[in-house]
């Protein structure tokens, strides 16, 4: 049986967000985590809602309560930075222990903020030894920001979202009859009947106006 969140997608992309909406409604008062946290993400990013972080953060607890682990890491979140609702540290730990026996991601989490130098509102205990590179403007160079084990974490988990960039390049062959083009001065090409054809482009600087326009073909490269 395909799930309500499923359906609320298909729905979303034939533009009927209402259907969508009721469709969502109904599996979220009906205890669905799925349709819950679909719903708490919707709030957040202001997607077909308008943006309600408050009502995100009931939402996420909501999801959290009917089973959602990655609903629960987000209203960990949401409850340590105060987002949508007081910050409130001391609980935010809380969830995460208790989240940690059956959440790997939560056992990591614990074990990395364990180690940590932390005050009683999650926030650092004293200021990060530094260096100052220049007073105007101010910058400053700090040099153990990060501990290794921090850094490990840090890799690891951003590592699944990061992809390489692709550079699509469009290349103009120009290799053909000479007499099949004109080079011209930017701003100064002489053949009209050219210009209304849109065949001009512009390579280093210089309008090159193709009479009979090569194929044009597509370049990625992988950065």
């Amino acid at each position: 049986m395909i799930s309500a969140v499923a359906r609320a997608k298909v729905l979303l992309g034939s533009d009927q967000p209402e259907r969508a909406m009721d469709l969502l409604g109904v599996a979220a008062k009906q205890g669905d985590p799925e349709a819950l946290e679909m719903l708490a993400e919707m709030a957040l990013n202001g997607k077909v809602v308008v943006r309600d972080l408050a009502l995100s953060r009931n939402l996420y607890a909501r999801a959290m309560q009917a089973g959602s682990a990655s609903a629960a890491t987000a209203y960990r979140a949401f409850v340590a930075n105060g987002t949508g609702g007081p910050a409130d540290w001391r609980e935010a730990l809380r969830l995460l222990d208790e989240a940690a026996p059956n959440d790997p991601q939560a056992e990591e989490d614990r074990v990395i903020i364990a180690e940590m130098e932390l005050g009683p509102d999650g926030g650092p205990c004293g200021m990060f030894e530094n260096e100052s590179l220049s007073r105007f403007p101010d910058i400053r160079l700090f040099p153990r920001l990060f501990s290794q084990m921090e850094c490990d974490f840090l890799i690891h988990r951003s590592r699944p979202l990061l992809h390489p960039s692709v550079v699509v390049e469009l290349l103009l062959d120009l290799s053909g009859d000479p007499e099949q083009r004109q080079l011209t001065q930017r701003g100064q090409v002489a053949d009209p009947e050219v210009v209304a054809q849109g065949s001009v482009h512009l390579v280093g600087g210089i309008d090159v106006a193709v009479r009979h326009p090569p194929a044009q073909r597509l370049r990625g490269h992988v950065d």
